[in-house]
């Protein structure tokens, strides 16, 4: 049993992105959380389509399995501009089924329990619900020539696709994501061919000028250089497609003792100021992600800035830009993935409602038991505002003193209800018995219970709103007060926990 998934059809009429503008590209970058939030997206019903191929099925988990490199794997991680979904990448290398693929996932617990308005928001660890809402809808061919589909990114609702085959030739492909469940491709005219060169990663922005900027990373060219090539679109229109001609910049050792990365993931950021920036996300470990608990998940921040232009002017062109690493490999480290993500199997930036980042990142190939699509969720804190709203609180519960290590987050009254903590793994492993500091943010008189034993029994602390956010370093050392009472040398005690009836 496989399935390659089913081929993408084209658009009539490609539609334009919008231009999007963050306000300040390196707070936003510094606001991403370096702890992240497991979401697991069932891959279990049976997926139906013409019959060319067979349905894919449970069966057909065992095909995600195996070296990483080779058979069906993943490389890339996005969440679409909806909110509501989550498309990873990746290629499937096994003879005479040979597919670069786009694996489109609903997350169905995160529309059902969120307010309409709402819904592009946090999602937040899913792992307490077991109706297996958030799963795999359909699965979707590029091509079967050049099989590997890279680190994906999203420029508005358009889909950035770099895809290579075993050869040193590859394509950037664009595709229309406006309906994440029913995938397009924008058309022959649009796509960036590139011959003798690879692609590993590419991503997009919209210029203010109304034309668009793609630039696609390659370590793998065999020469051992690391180059970004930029493409400047031929107009305003996406339809009429890129220039041939590209702009190169070779990466050289830079930054403290000099780095030299391969970047799984590239984001392109357009600050409102008129400065371009690009994140770049990998694993330090060579080998990784196998094993998977080696090496460094680490995200870098750079600019770039073309010499005597202005990009919003209407007669910007492309020439070869300068480039500043603004945060090193000592920033951003994020925490250890096991087997949940790698930053070398995929990763990807998320432009939040309100104008931040969030990551989403993934591994290889899925583990053994869990028979579904692995995807962690780095979303940043809400903002230091007094809320009314019980949708909008958060409880962020930490292994250790002073909010370190691992954390479950709970996001408004959305899997609250936590009856037995030693059924719930937080990166991998048990959270029973391993509170022991905790931020909250609550509407004033709305209480929340952590309870000593499972089943909401035994000594139990209150965490009590008053519409900010408030801290407790240590369970420990907490005294009562206005916003909690906590009985003595409660950390380390947490087996149950719900808010007050």
């Amino acid at each position: 049993m496989n399935y390659p998934g089913i081929p993408l059809e084209p658009t009539d009429n490609p539609k334009d992105a919008e231009v999007v503008e963050l306000k300040n590209v390196e707070d936003a970058f510094d606001d991403i959380p370096l702890r992240g939030e497991y979401i697991l997206l069932k891959s279990d019903p049976v997926l139906i389509n013409s019959g060319a191929y067979d349905p894919y099925t449970a069966d057909n988990v065992e095909l995600f399995k195996g070296e990483a490199g080779r058979k069906r794997h993943f490389q890339g991680v996005v969440r679409t501009p909806d909110g509501n979904h989550i498309i990873f990448s990746g290629g499937e290398v096994k003879s005479g089924k040979k597919a670069s693929q786009l694996f489109v996932c609903r997350v169905e617990s995160h529309v059902r329990q969120t307010p309409r308005d709402d819904r592009q928001g946090v999602i937040g660890t899913n792992l307490n619900h077991a109706r297996g809402w958030d799963k795999l809808i359909e699965i979707y061919t590029i091509d079967r020539t050049l099989w590997h589909c890279g680190g994906i990114s999203m420029c508005g609702h358009i889909l950035v696709a770099p895809i290579e085959g075993d050869g040193n030739r590859s394509e950037i492909r664009f595709i229309d994501a406006s309906q994440p469940a029913k995938l397009r491709d924008m058309g022959d005219a649009v796509v960036i061919k590139r011959n003798k060169k690879k692609a590993g990663a590419a991503s997009m922005i919209r210029l203010p000028n109304g034309k668009y900027l793609c630039a696609v990373w390659t370590d793998s060219d065999g020469n051992g250089k690391r180059n970004i090539d930029f493409y400047l679109s031929k107009t305003a229109k996406i339809k009429d497609g890129f220039d041939e001609k590209n702009k190169t910049i070779t990466y050289g050792a830079t930054g403290k003792g000099g780095t030299h990365p391969k970047y799984q993931v590239i984001q392109l950021l357009l600050e409102d100021t008129g400065d371009i920036y690009m994140i770049g996300t990998e694993n330090s470990y060579a080998l990784s992600p196998i094993p998977p608990w080696i090496g460094k998940n680490r995200a870098r921040l750079y600019r770039f800035r073309f010499a005597g232009q202005d990009i919003k002017s209407a007669g910007f062109k492309l020439i070869i830009p300068t480039m500043s690493i603004l945060r090193d490999t000592d920033a951003n480290i994020f925490g250890p993935g096991s087997k949940r993500y790698n930053f070398n199997a995929g990763a990807g930036v998320y432009f939040t409602p309100d104008g931040r980042l969030a990551v989403y990142a993934t591994h290889h190939r899925t583990s053994n038991g869990d028979k579904g699509l692995q995807c962690t969720e780095f979303y940043p804190d809400y903002p230091g505002k007094v809320i009314t709203k019980i949708e909008d609180a958060v409880i962020e519960l930490y292994d250790d003193k002073d909010f370190k290590d691992r954390s479950l987050k709970i996001r408004g009254t959305h899997n609250a209800t936590i009856e037995h903590y030693n059924k719930i793994l937080v990166e991998g492993e048990s959270f029973n018995d391993k509170v022991s500091s905790v931020r909250f943010q609550l509407p004033k008189d709305v209480i929340y219970e952590l309870w000593e034993h499972d089943g909401f029994k035994g000594k139990k602390a209150l965490l009590k709103g008053t519409g900010k956010m408030e801290a407790i370093r240590d369970l420990d050392k907490a005294k009562n007060n206005a916003f909690c009472k906590i009985p003595a040398n409660f950390s380390d005690k947490t087996s149950s926990s719900r808010f007050a009836g």
